[in-house]
């Protein structure tokens, strides 16, 4: 049965402007099921932006949502980018999945930063203690993971655009904050991108090189290849692609461990906005630079591509046959 106190904060976000549905106990997506087919064939689920093109959910649909839920809803779901129309500023969360990542993000924090850590709505799950906080933002990512100890163990994830977090007083959730979730703060993009760069610094996992398949939202190269791609990948690693960057206006900041962090052009207050690992591969986090898509991988060939050919995979292969002396045209998606 739906607990009255979690019913009553879920009305009172809605009221706010946040979109809030109903959840089983032992999920993380709200499980209301599905109302229509998208242009694609597959359903749309009642919980996703796509289903209220205009913004928030209307006031009855939103007592429909959770009525719903029958006995099933014992859980809050707050859905990140469900907005209404005019209002200023979307909620992202920052979901620290092990329990002792947030201390140890605090005492990397310097105080600015961690006056603005502790000024955000914060909560916590009590069966693991893992934290969650959340602010506003004017332009929120897709969900990605700035920090892991492997390919599938992540230390933080950003829940943005699509996304969302189970909210206090759910079952297994309690609220640390004296604010409500509709009173934390609307932080500024040079605030993001000083927490995205903390938050980096927490990661242990330097991926190896991408794999490249010719789908859109790929960017790495295969290295055993013999396109013109994969030998610029296999030639070039992270210095190479540092020194791409910076000729593209990017500034060298410092290093965290074998990475170089660097910021991104025309803010120099930024602490730093995208990495570089060991092995080439950059990784932009800030959302103000629209060349790179934020969170993803690229390896040195994609930096290349962007930089020099504005994205076009095929004019940067043919530019690369051609300093190669190749006479085969290699076409790559893009």
């Amino acid at each position: 049965m739906i607990d009255p106190p979690l019913r009553a904060v879920a009305d009172d976000l809605h009221r706010h402007g946040i979109a809030t549905f109903p959840c089983s106990e032992t999920a993380k997506h709200p499980d209301l099921g599905v109302k229509r087919p998208g242009e694609d064939g597959r359903c749309i689920p009642r919980w996703s932006r796509a289903f209220y093109p205009d913004g928030l959910p209307t006031d009855d649909q939103h007592r429909a949502n959770w009525r719903a839920a029958g006995e099933r809803g014992v859980r809050g779901f707050a859905a990140c980018g469900l907005i209404r129309p005019g209002q200023a500023g979307r909620l992202i969360s920052l979901d620290f999945d092990l329990a002792d990542a947030f201390a140890a993000f605090l005492g990397s924090l310097d105080p600015a930063q961690r006056r603005l850590v502790e000024s955000l709505y914060r909560e916590r799950s009590q069966r693991k203690g893992n934290t969650h906080l959340a602010c506003f933002i004017d332009d929120p990512p897709r969900s990605f993971c700035p920090a892991r100890t492997g390919a599938r163990a992540v230390i933080v994830e950003i829940r943005g655009a699509g996304g969302g977090f189970i909210f206090a007083p759910s079952t297994g959730y309690e609220r640390v904050s004296d604010i409500p979730i509709w009173d934390a703060p609307h932080i500024t993009t040079d605030e993001y991108e000083a927490l995205m760069a903390a938050l980096f610094a927490l990661n242990e996992y330097v991926a190896p090189a991408p794999i490249w398949t010719p789908t859109p939202r790929t960017f790495g190269i295969d290295t055993d290849g013999d396109r013109p791609g994969d030998e610029y990948n296999r030639t070039h690693g992270q210095q190479d692609v540092v020194d791409l960057l910076v000729g593209a206006g990017w500034q060298v900041v410092g290093s965290h461990g074998d990475c170089v962090q660097l910021r991104r052009p025309g803010n120099p207050r930024s602490a730093s906005s995208g990495s570089v690992d060991p092995n080439g591969v950059f990784v932009c986090w800030s959302q103000a630079v629209p060349d790179f898509e934020q969170g993803q991988p690229y390896a040195p060939f994609a930096v290349y591509t962007v930089i020099n050919h504005g994205g076009d995979f095929s004019a940067a292969a043919r530019a690369i046959g051609r300093k190669n002396n190749e006479v085969t045209f290699y076409g790559f998606a893009r």
